[in-house]
């Protein structure tokens, strides 16, 4: 994902993915999360918080927004706030870490509605996904179906 692996407390805001994000081992390929690749291991989970907000996944990935231990524990340690992901971009999802939305749904601004528009910018034609502003780059695709 944007973000391979988190350990300790961190923040992740205001990215996309619009990738495939594939991760190798023992001669096998597994898809991790499409904003954060692994959210750490058992012996991680008391060693702070995970926050993410205002991030969507348009591209390949296992998991929506973050992928790693699905534990209680790791649940009460996470916050999700205005994370989207398209339907069609996971094989799996973890409860509360994001919002499932239709390709229809990732083209409307209106599902954005939380996003700091200082930050992003949105399609007049609503065939893309937001993009932010301040690196001009625009998913040069339309979303497909």
């Amino acid at each position: 994902g944007i973000m391979g692996r988190v350990a300790k407390g961190t923040s992740i805001s205001n990215c996309y993915n619009a990738g495939e994000v594939l991760k190798k081992s023992n001669n096998a390929n597994h898809y991790v999360g499409g904003i954060l690749g692994i959210k750490g291991s058992k012996d991680d989970i008391s060693k702070g918080e995970v926050s993410i907000e205002n991030c969507y996944n348009v591209g390949v990935s296992g998991y929506g927004i973050a992928s790693g231990v699905n534990e209680d524990s790791w649940k009460k340690k996470s916050k999700y706030t205005n994370c989207y992901y398209v339907e069609t971009a996971c094989e799996n999802d973890y409860k509360d870490d994001g919002k499932k939305k239709s390709v229809d749904e990732m083209r409307r601004q209106s599902t954005y509605n939380g996003f700091d528009n200082g930050a992003w910018g949105f399609s007049t034609t609503e065939q893309h996904a937001p993009y932010l502003i301040r690196t001009n780059a625009v998913l040069q695709q339309p979303l497909k179906k």
